[in-house]
């Protein structure tokens, strides 16, 4: 596996994709998470969409830093706006969505990283 700092280098010289190393990601949990329930939830479809603009920013010339096309997983302790926050309560716990995103997820966003989904 890649370091971050790794990853950010290949995606710069093109040795590699954002959508590509997500797939790799979604892959693996597709495969894993069953054993591990590691993830609570997983964006299949926001995290492609993610890992595409970056993509498209990146080949535009636009870089946003470091975790920009990074795929990371969020904790369930914290807001993402349009999901539900269980903070590992008990599964027939069911909050409403959060209205907005919790402050680390809007810098998150904003640094142009791709979320995967939730974590336990």
């Amino acid at each position: 596996m890649l370091t971050i700092a790794e990853a950010g280098r290949k995606f710069r010289s093109r040795e590699l994709s954002p959508e590509t190393l997500t797939e790799m990601f979604l892959d693996r949990i597709q495969r894993e998470n069953p054993r591990l329930n590691a993830f609570y939830e997983v964006f299949w479809d926001q995290a492609r969409a993610m890992a595409s603009e970056a993509a498209i920013e990146l080949r535009a010339g636009l870089d946003r830093g470091p975790l920009h096309g990074i795929p990371i997983g969020i904790k369930d302790l914290i807001d993402v706006k349009g999901t539900r926050t269980t903070a590992g309560a008990h599964p027939g716990f069911h909050p409403p969505a959060a209205i907005e995103d919790a402050t680390v997820v809007e810098r998150l966003r904003a640094a142009g990283a791709v979320f995967l989904g939730k974590t336990g």
